[in-house]
């Protein structure tokens, strides 16, 4: 096996491990339909192949998302990179039951998909995966190999200038970004939420993180290579705005995947305080479908469930304070000038896994009884030291956007060999 494929293997193996201990892995709708489609062949085909016609369909919108690589121009200033994909960013069944002007490439991608799976020595380490570990994690690691042989060819017909990816540990992009360094093209990743130490190290032409903490987390899990640029958290940075708890003020709870206990719990409370007039739930975008549109809260308070219509740090600016659990959100919503609280309860995630709360970025209340006092906790937190704090975390925090720009701009000259 050469050494770019052993990269993004390891890469997948690795997050996928993080995943299978703490329990963070949940089904959703698509997996559900994925699971139905799949299980309709199963008279037909061993599993070993089962698992390689999944890869294809797990492949096909990012094989699309690829085409956006060839010009380097694309590496504009972007704080947002995921909203650039958002155009192709449909599921499976969307592309391909229902066609759309992905049709046609969605269509070629499964003819040379199934080309790849047809050799013998993909189901040969399709099998032996299988056998190794478990279905789930097994599943991830094929995708990638995949992906990896896929895009050999793609590229090689293809010839970008350079290649980009906002996941450094998901099957496709690995897949995707080993196959382009081993044709030579030069490599970016593009950070776009925060990370932990559990991700893969850095190995790439150029990052583009988010700040200098992102950097120090990269570097504690092991040597970093290539250049580095800061693009910042998504969002422009303004002034912070103190919630006046006398007047009554606004609450918002931006929860994960799930409508927890925990989530459940907190709205209860909070709708019970004094200082709560308005309560509003966030779901996570891609999971809304799993939350209550009405929840029955005490006293005054009036409680509205979002539609996720407009981004978390564009909500959060209706918002006097917003809750928040194991969630990157909380650097946007507080680079917008809001305050956040985190709440260990409302996820699965271990406690402060990304570390704001160590590192005196965010208060947290330790249990409901605490809500009581919200206003002594923030001012603990939010004094003349946090803009500091939060440009650790953030390294466009009070700079312009064209300044940032700039800098991304020289590093992708440098790396293409552009003049400057």
């Amino acid at each position: 096996m050469d050494k770019e494929l052993q990269k993004a293997l390891y890469a997948v193996d690795k997050v996928c491990r993080l995943q299978h201990e703490v329990g963070v892995h949940k089904d959703s709708i698509r997996k559900q339909r994925l699971d139905s489609f799949l299980f309709k062949l199963h008279a037909k085909c061993p599993k070993s192949y089962l698992l390689a016609i999944l890869t294809i369909v797990r492949s096909l919108v990012p094989a699309a998302r690829t085409r956006l690589v060839r010009n380097v121009a694309l590496l504009g200033y972007d704080p947002t990179p995921r909203q650039r994909f958002g155009a192709v960013a449909q599921t499976f069944h969307g592309d391909f039951f229902d066609a759309g002007k992905d049709r046609r490439p969605t269509f070629w991608a499964v003819r040379q998909s199934l080309k790849i799976l047809c050799r013998k020595k993909t189901l040969e380490f399709a099998h032996q995966t299988l056998q190794e570990h478990p279905y789930v994690w097994a599943k991830y690691l094929i995708q990638t190999y995949v992906s990896y042989t896929f895009f050999k060819k793609y590229i090689k017909k293809a010839k970008p200038q350079v290649a980009v990816i906002v996941s450094d540990h998901t099957p496709v992009p690995c897949g995707f970004i080993r196959a382009a360094e081993k044709r030579g093209v030069p490599t970016v990743y593009i950070q776009h939420a925060h990370i932990s130490e559990s991700f893969p190290p850095l190995d790439y032409s150029l990052s583009v993180l988010e700040g200098q903490a992102a950097l120090d987390t990269y570097k504690k899990i092991g040597p970093a290579r290539g250049d580095v640029v800061f693009k910042g958290v998504a969002g422009d940075s303004k002034p912070f705005r103190v919630p006046d708890f006398s007047q009554g003020i606004k609450a918002g709870i931006f929860a994960g995947h799930k409508f927890t206990h925990g989530v459940q719990k907190l709205a209860e409370e909070v709708a019970r305080q004094p200082w709560c007039k308005e309560l509003h739930l966030r779901p996570h975008p891609a999971h809304k479908h799993h939350f209550p549109t009405e929840l029955n809260v005490a006293g005054e308070c009036v409680f509205h469930r979002s539609d996720c219509s407009l981004s978390a740090f564009e909500e959060a600016e209706k918002m006097d304070v917003v809750f928040v659990g194991n969630s990157s959100s909380a650097l946007e919503v507080m680079k917008n000038g809001t305050p956040c609280i985190y709440f260990d309860d409302m996820d699965e995630i271990p406690h402060d896994y990304y570390g704001f709360v160590r590192y005196g970025l965010l208060p947290e209340v330790k249990n409901l009884a605490a809500l009581k006092d919200l206003e002594s906790t923030l001012n603990a937190v939010f004094d003349g030291t946090w803009p500091q704090k939060m440009a650790y975390f953030d390294g466009g925090y009070n700079k312009s956007p064209e300044e940032i720009q700039n800098n991304i701009k020289s590093a992708v000259k440098k790396l293409t060999h552009e003049p400057a």
